[in-house]
């Protein structure tokens, strides 16, 4: 990971896994976005699943994949 923006409230490294927190509070069909900027190792196909849930923990789980080719 290079940067996470807006800044998280906190940050926690669990297993390998990021956990940011943010507290932002929204009003019915209000957006907050999060831009996560992200440095390749190595080349291949990456994918993970990226959660968001409330303090009341509903949770949504989006799953992502990158492919990153040699330059």
């Amino acid at each position: 990971m290079i940067t996470v923006r807006p800044k998280p409230r906190t940050t926690e490294r669990i297993f390998g896994m990021a956990t940011y927190g943010f507290s932002h509070k929204l009003k019915p069909a209000e957006s907050f976005g999060i831009e996560l900027e992200l440095r390749a190792k190595e080349a291949g196909i990456w994918s993970g699943d990226i959660d968001v849930s409330t303090p009341s923990l509903n949770l949504l789980t989006n799953y992502t994949e990158i492919e990153v080719v040699e330059p």
